[in-house]
């Protein structure tokens, strides 16, 4: 198909904002209008047109120049304060140096004289409609790019995290079989005692360690071993981590909700990751609220992480810190943190390994945060097709 058609196909798919206070010939021009694009929105003057593209959300904006009131390019000037890409289209009937000049500095994309003919107005249009349809496919074919980058990445963490668990829990197992043979050999009240004994319990942290690579590592990372809601799973998460804290929570999640498929021990894990997470980024006597929703992504939906289907949507939302924007887009990635490294905390890898749970359950996570307000983790699993 000709790139031309391609544009005319894509504008009858598009909403237009026509923006005339000479009701005559916005009648007239309408009716043209209404043969080349999806659905056309009518304004009269500069603030129902500012009214009318915050309510109808247009793809592309025709607009006069001199109207009573807020005129034509203070419009224009306000649409690209708050959407500087959207195609703008001035139509006027005088020849002024200044509006040409207000009109350049504003990034209007076509300047059309009237009396309006069909065809300069159609060409005009069909320019806009070129612009934003590269820009979709160039958005398309970063995404194709970005997911397929970032399905390599996991699939080489994958083998790295396997290949590094088995050899550091092959060394660590022989490094507690010895500090456990020496224990017998020493006597109970020496000091090599206490520092065996100190050894034995960082073992047993490295150990841990080396569990979470492991399931970092796994492709499946957990088979679902149960159907049902996720509210209970969701109280038993809240009561351990939260239970000895003065961080206020609630369970929204109502009971009509369909059911899942999911592991109980892996995504309890996941959850529990999360739950830490916002305890730790907020302060006491805040609050941890947990809620659902059924979200459907549609086929071609390039905002989405998802791929087409019915996703249950499970939202913790806090009151703490929040994440500020230079660390958001990093947080899932292994060994990147903002806490103190130690033994305890600060490897970095939980936020991955939550990541990596939800992917073998064929979901995802995402993140909203806000410095100052909180973040909001958006946990979503499909939905099964007898459920949804």
């Amino acid at each position: 198909m000709k790139a031309v058609d391609l544009d005319q196909t894509y504008l009858a798919g598009l909403t237009v904002l026509y923006v005339e206070d000479d009701l005559a010939l916005q009648g007239v021009t309408a009716e043209f209008l209404r043969r080349w694009v999806g659905r056309l929105v009518l304004a009269e003057n500069g603030e129902s047109g500012l009214a009318t593209f915050h309510a109808e959300h247009p793809q592309i904006v025709i607009s006069d120049i001199e109207m009573p009131g807020m005129n034509g390019l203070d419009m224009v000037e306000a649409i690209k304060a708050e959407q500087a890409g959207l195609p703008i289209i001035i139509s006027t009937a005088f020849e002024k140096p200044d509006y040409f000049l207000r009109s350049i500095a504003l990034g209007v994309d076509r300047y059309v004289v009237k009396p309006f003919q069909s065809k300069p107005l159609k060409a005009a249009l069909l320019h806009c409609a070129h612009q934003l349809r590269a820009e979709k496919e160039l958005q398309r074919h970063l995404r194709v790019e970005r997911d397929l980058l970032l399905a390599r990445h996991h699939e080489s963490m994958c083998i790295l995290a396997q290949g590094m668990a088995h050899d550091y829990n092959n060394l660590l197992q022989a490094i507690l079989a010895s500090i456990e043979t020496t224990l017998l050999k020493v006597q109970p009240d020496s000091p090599a005692n206490i520092t065996l004994g100190m050894a034995k319990r960082f073992t047993s942290l490295a150990q841990d360690l080396g569990k979470q690579l492991l399931i970092l590592g796994e492709h499946d990372a957990g088979r679902p071993d149960r159907v049902g809601g996720l509210s209970p799973l969701v109280n038993e998460v809240l009561h351990a981590q939260l239970g000895h804290t003065e961080i206020g929570w609630a369970n929204r999640i109502s009971p009509d909700l369909p059911s899942v498929c999911y592991n109980h021990e892996r995504l309890g894990m996941a959850l529990g990751i999360l739950v830490d997470n916002a305890r730790e980024a907020t302060p006491e006597r805040g609050t941890l609220v947990v809620a659902a929703e059924v979200r459907t992504v549609l086929p071609g939906d390039e905002s989405s992480p998802l791929g087409p289907g019915t996703y249950l949507c499970l939202s913790l939302q806090d009151s703490g810190r929040g994440i500020p924007p230079e660390t958001l887009p990093r947080i899932f990635d292994p060994y990147f943190s903002t806490k103190d490294v130690g033994p305890r905390k600060g490897q970095g890898l939980s936020l991955a390994l939550c990541r990596a749970i939800l992917l073998a359950h064929g979901g995802n996570v995402t993140v909203e945060s806000r410095v100052g307000v909180g973040s909001t983790f958006h946990v979503f699993l499909p939905i099964p097709s007898n459920q949804a």
